[in-house]
């Protein structure tokens, strides 16, 4: 009995010390595989050490020395002491898994560039034209009554009624007319535009006392009616002759476009305008620049350029408001970065420039610009902030900045953040003559 109690004592012992120990390992607090085994492979000093490896950030050491997982020389901590250095370190596996993808800079003198213009649609003045009557009298008939109606030369416009026309009639029926007289006859047929023919042809009617019909000088569209039925038609001898109809022909127009004087560097008599008017967005319209006013506007700092466009279907109107662009040739000397590597917060453009002169892994360092016009090959003209063989990066620049935030480095949100006196070209040789010193060290 007594031996059958011990067992029963025993057996409740071990089951309590049991639960204790599995309600313990229950509890304890776990380390995962990864930081375990980075802290047998490189021991206690593993947090912000001195020196990184550029394949396994996790793995810092205080001293120089190898990285115990692939074998890679330890760089200099870069993101040790943030308010020092500038530039971020990027994994290279992080970096391809982004799909970070960076260009070299290029020159931009000769690249063709896109200047934006706005304008208008006008008449072309050379072809305007004032319908006049010269023959004198009252107007009986208007065969154009309204702006907007089609003409064309020899057409019939207007019957007229004329005193002056009938007395020339007169003096050629009459045989004992004076050779002066006839001679008056003759010279104001042709001032009135009327063939001799004509007045011959009214002899052998009835009654050469009624309207006659006058024609059209030119082809084009009515702007304006400026008389009406029963007006009189000014005596071309006594002063100019009556206007009846403003005339323009409109199978050209000009496209007048408003441009700035630093343009000027670009434009050129025979540069290309491309644009799209309004009310017809689907039409692409382009010419050849013919003009360039030799006046500036001394308030807006606008001058006018010109460019006659052929216009068969009569689609351009004239006062339409149109929108586009002038091809140039970039004569400025400078750098191009894509459209795709700047990073715009408000007035102020960044890109992010690689270290190239670092080895074990990526590094990256925002900078400021200055950005020019946009060029036609989507690419932006840069004044400031880059040099001759500075790489930039055009794929995964944000994601770059997210990691310069977290690190504490100058971002595109915090541009200053952590700067020193020093430019951002001299941190990037220090930083690396460090890491050639380490080398040749080891």
């Amino acid at each position: 009995m007594v031996k059958q109690q011990a067992y029963i004592f025993t057996g409740g012992f071990l089951t309590a010390l049991c639960l204790i120990l599995v309600f313990w390992l229950a509890t304890k607090p776990q380390r995962s595989i990864e930081t375990k085994n980075f802290e047998k492979l490189c021991g206690s000093d593993i947090q912000q050490g001195s020196f990184i490896c550029a394949m396994h950030p996790a793995v810092q050491r205080i001293n120089p020395g190898n990285c115990p997982i692939c074998g890679m020389a330890l760089t200099p901590n870069p993101n040790l002491h943030p308010g020092e250095s500038p530039w971020v370190q990027i994994p290279v596996e992080y970096s391809k898994r982004i799909g970070v993808q960076t260009t070299v800079v290029k020159p931009t003198h000769g690249s063709s560039i896109s200047i934006p213009v706005n304008g208008t649609i006008a008449i072309d003045k050379n072809r305007m034209y004032r319908q006049t009557s010269r023959l004198p009298g009252r107007i009986e008939r208007l065969f154009i009554r309204n702006a907007g109606e089609q003409i064309v030369a020899g057409q019939p416009i207007a019957s007229i009624y004329s005193r002056e026309l009938i007395a020339v009639v007169e003096a050629y029926a009459y045989n004992n007319t004076s050779e002066s007289v006839l001679r008056s006859a003759k010279n104001n047929l042709a001032a009135w535009g009327l063939p001799e023919e004509q007045v011959k042809e009214m002899l052998h009617r009835d009654d050469y006392r009624v309207p006659v019909d006058i024609t059209a000088d030119f082809s084009g569209t009515v702007l304006e009616v400026l008389v009406r039925e029963g007006d009189h038609a000014a005596n071309t001898h006594m002063g100019a002759p009556t206007v009846l109809f403003e005339v323009a022909d409109l199978s050209k127009v000009w496209a007048i476009a408003d441009i700035r004087v630093p343009d000027l560097d670009h434009i050129s008599i025979g540069s290309r305008i491309q644009f799209q008017a309004s009310g017809h967005s689907e039409n692409q319209f382009s010419a050849s620049i013919d003009w360039i006013s030799p006046v500036v506007d001394s308030e807006t700092g606008i001058l006018k350029v010109r460019a006659t466009i052929p216009n068969r279907y009569g689609h351009l109107k004239p006062g339409m408001e149109f929108s586009g662009h002038i091809l140039a040739s970039s004569k400025a000397e400078g750098f191009k970065v894509p459209a795709s590597a700047v990073l715009w917060t408000g007035k102020h453009s960044f890109v992010y420039v690689k270290g190239n002169e670092f080895s074990g892994g990526d590094f990256y360092s925002i900078r400021e610009i200055e950005l020019g016009r946009k060029l036609n090959d989507d690419f932006y003209f840069v004044t400031d902030g880059l040099e001759l063989g500075d790489e930039v990066v055009v794929n995964g620049a944000f994601q770059i900045d997210a990691q310069a935030q977290l690190s504490g480095k100058p971002s595109m949100m915090m541009p200053q953040q952590g700067r020193r006196e020093e430019t951002p070209h001299l941190e990037e040789r220090e930083l690396a003559n460090d890491l050639r010193s380490h080398q040749t060290a080891r």
